[in-house]
Parts: structure tokens; sequence; C-alpha cells
């Protein structure tokens, strides 16, 4: 069996960071875990307008089901096997997303989300080098830096965030 997570979310069990494959793992016994990252506005992908994704799958014996199970014309789908990489990728955008916001809300312009992000982009990577040893290259997926792009210039979390700082 297979279980694909689409959570973007990370939890603290004991101290400890964890992500969703590592929370259900554990009671799914025999299942091959993956998680389908990517900067997707569901919005437009309703309208068959195309968008990427990364997955992340260690066992590389279920890439080619993946493939044929979420790639179609307009949706482009990379597999690598960095699991805990995509997932953190995922989750961690969120922290940048909400600064981009934030800064937008205090009418902050383009040159400072521009800062946020790269600096963000920066910050992410050295996080996930030191908790879970993730490689950089992830950063440079659709799950990376794709998303993080897309999220800080047209994400929901993005725009809450700017309402909150004018407090609407």
């Amino acid at each position: 069996g297979m279980v694909v997570s689409l959570i973007k979310s990370l939890k603290v069990v004991d101290g400890k960071v964890v992500a969703p494959s590592q929370l259900m793992q554990p009671g799914l016994p025999g299942r091959s875990m993956a998680a389908l990252m990517g900067p997707n506005i569901y919005t437009e992908m309703a309208k068959d307008e195309f968008a990427e994704a990364t997955v992340g799958c260690a066992d590389r014996s279920k890439w080619p089901m993946l493939k044929k199970l979420f790639e179609t014309p307009e949706f482009h789908v990379e597999i690598v096997e960095d699991l805990i990489g995509v997932e953190l990728c995922g989750a961690l955008k969120n922290t940048v997303t909400i600064s981009c916001g934030f800064a937008d809300g205090m009418g902050l312009g383009s040159n400072v989300r521009a800062a946020i992000i790269r600096r963000g982009l920066l910050e992410i990577g050295q996080y996930m080098k030191e908790l879970a040893g993730v490689e950089d290259k992830i950063l440079f997926q659709a799950c990376g830096i794709g998303d993080l792009l897309l999220s800080c210039t047209a994400g929901r979390g993005r725009i809450l965030a700017a309402a909150f700082v004018k407090h609407e």
C-alpha cells in the first residue's frame, strides 16, 4: 500500500519537530509514505492551468505509480527521494509567507518582500539541514522556491497576515 500526504505542517513531539509522514508511519505499518507539495492554487488548477509539484518518496519502486497517478499535461510532477525535505519545505514556507503578509500590511514595498523571501529561503535551508540533514538542492524544486514564491506573492496566508496588520 501507499499513503500520500498533502499536509503542510509540523508537530512538536517530546521536544522534537516531526513531519506528517513520521507521525503517520507507525499507524500504517507496511505502507510506503510519500508527500506532494508545490505551488498550486486550486482555482487555477480547476481551470486546467499549468501547475507543478514535487513528490517526495524514498521508495523508488513506487515512483512510476506516483507519476502515473498525478502527472497530466497540465500538472507536472517531479519525484525525489527526500520525503522529509519535501514536507519541511511545504511547512516552513508558511513562516516566510506570513512575514511577507505582515510587511504588506505595514505598507512596505517589493524590495522588502524580496529581502524577506531571500533571507527566508536561506533560513529554511539552514533549519532543514540542522533538523534533518536535508540537502539544499530540495530548495530548488517546486516544493521549495516554487511554493515559497507563489505563497509570498499570491497566497492566502500572505493576504490574511496583511489584513491582520491592518486590523481588517
